[in-house]
């Protein structure tokens, strides 16, 4: 039987890096907004600083990139096929997209109930 050739860059392997990288840079981009918001009160600000609908939009943005680490690390888990791909890699796909996945919970969750209530306006 002939050996299949792998290949490092299979979409199993980016899907997974993009469900880790979402939900890692959107929890990234919300505690830096945040940083910025107290440290240079970017709601108060009149001139040059973030209007309360910038402010919405880019917590919704966050809060739909840590939602779609969840679907994305499910792709690549679904995506893996373990005759393909060597037994150290699918390792490491599976534990990208668990993670991406748990953290994209664990973030989603965190912003709704931190600042679901900002976003829709209640």
């Amino acid at each position: 039987m002939a050996a299949v050739s792998f290949d490092s860059h299979s979409w199993a392997s980016r899907i997974s890096w993009l469900s880790l990288g979402l939900a890692f840079g959107c929890a990234g981009a919300y505690v830096l907004l945040q940083i910025l918001d107290e440290t240079f009160a970017l709601q108060s600000v009149a001139s040059g600083g973030l209007s309360q609908s910038s402010l919405r939009l880019a917590l919704a943005l966050i809060w739909v990139g840590e939602t779609l680490a969840i679907p994305s690390g499910g792709l690549s888990l679904w995506m893996l096929r373990f005759g393909e791909i060597p037994l150290e890699a699918v390792d490491g796909i599976m534990l990208r997209s668990l993670a991406g996945m748990a953290l994209g919970l664990c973030g989603t969750f965190v912003l709704w109930l931190l600042v679901g209530q900002i976003i829709l306006g209640n």
